[in-house]
């Protein structure tokens, strides 16, 4: 789950959010990740989110 909010003021935007909110993570991603020369290694397998949550804030300023 995602999420963001934006505050809009005249010609300048502030906002903030939120990426992989519950902060869930797919545990061993990579099947046999400490030998990538070996036939059991398959990287095809990642389907979820391998990092945490990231929290993230900005601004932009509109130029006309």
């Amino acid at each position: 789950m995602n999420s963001q909010i934006t505050y809009v003021l005249k010609k300048i935007e502030v906002y903030g959010g939120v990426e992989n909110l519950l902060d869930y993570r797919q545990l061993h991603p990579i099947i046999n990740a400490n030998q990538p020369f070996s036939n059991s290694f398959d990287a095809t397998q990642v389907w979820g989110p391998i990092e945490g949550r990231r929290v993230y804030a900005g601004l932009r300023y509109t130029l006309k």
